[in-house]
This record gives structure tokens, sequence and C-alpha cells, in this order.
């Protein structure tokens, strides 16, 4: 029944808006459609951000972990330092602020 004057109240509002054109009328109509869908509309999901923020942290600490075991397998090694052990903790640093700001958007 409700959806029935719904429709119809939609339907007045069109053909008004189709003879006067008027803003009103089409922010009015867009109102009665929006509250139209939202009878209709499924409930929300729950939330998967907690996945998002496990994944992060498991990087942050799986990355720290290999980041660390390469130094001290240069350091057991006793080779020496590189360009690219330079960048390693630099793209570490990138890496935890990529992550903060996934954690920090949730």
């Amino acid at each position: 029944m409700f959806a029935q004057v719904v429709a119809r109240l939609y339907y007045d509002l069109r053909a008004q808006s189709i003879n006067h054109c008027s803003i009103p009328l089409c922010y009015s109509e867009m109102s009665i459609c929006a509250a139209a869908t939202t009878l209709t509309e499924e409930p929300p999901r729950e939330s998967i951000g907690y996945r998002v923020e496990n994944t992060a942290i498991a990087f942050i600490i799986i990355q720290s972990f290999f980041v660390g075991l390469r130094f001290f397998a240069r350091h057991i090694a006793g080779t020496a330092w590189n360009w690219d052990d330079v960048l390693v903790p630099v793209a570490l640093l990138f890496s935890y602020a990529l992550s903060g700001v996934l954690i920090g958007m949730l």
C-alpha cells in the first residue's frame, strides 16, 4: 500500500517537473525516489576493516623480520654494505607509512 502511494507521488511529481521543470521539484522527486529505494534495500553488511588492519599488521611484522634477517646475515657473512642496503630501510619506512595510512582509514 505504501509503495503504491510513493509510486503515485513519484509519477505526479515527475509529470509536474516535466511541465514546470523547477529545481525544488527535482530535489523532492529525488528524495521520494530515495525514500522508495530505502524500503527495499538490504541491511548493511558487516565491516571487514579488521581484516585489512590484521593484514597490515602482519605485513609490518613479516617485513621487519626479513629486513632484520637480511642485516643479520650481512653481519654474520661479513660482506660490505652496498647501495641496496641503504635503500631497504627506506623502503621499509615507506611500507610502514602505507600500512599506517591503511589502518588510519578504517
